[in-house]
């Protein structure tokens, strides 16, 4: 029987796919005018969470926020999450997926 454990440092790849997720929907949101335009021509994610604060029911938005952080540590710095912290974040996301009507409960 060959039992693999996939290793801690896999699970941030689906950690930052769960970003580029929640920076597509903000991106749709903003073009059906849900969320205030940016003024720049592409703004970024903190752009559009702190844009989308007045308009969206954040249910944590704080710990969404810190969670863009450690996003930027990783694809910047290369500073890896462990198992735990990477499903913090992708939980926090999909809770707020959910609580906006954009995945089904």
């Amino acid at each position: 029987m060959i039992n693999e454990t996939p290793p801690e440092q896999l699970y941030n790849l689906p950690f930052v796919l769960a970003y580029a997720a929640l920076d597509e929907v903000l991106g749709e949101l903003v073009k059906q005018g849900t969320v205030p335009r940016q003024k720049k021509a592409r703004p970024l994610l903190g752009a559009k969470m702190e844009a989308s604060r007045s308009v969206l029911p954040w249910r944590n938005y704080v710990l969404v926020e810190s969670g863009k952080a450690a996003r930027n540590d990783l694809a910047h710095n290369a500073k890896l999450l462990d198992k735990a912290a990477c499903f913090k974040f992708i939980d926090a996301i999909e809770a707020e997926l959910k609580y906006w009507g954009v995945l089904a409960t």
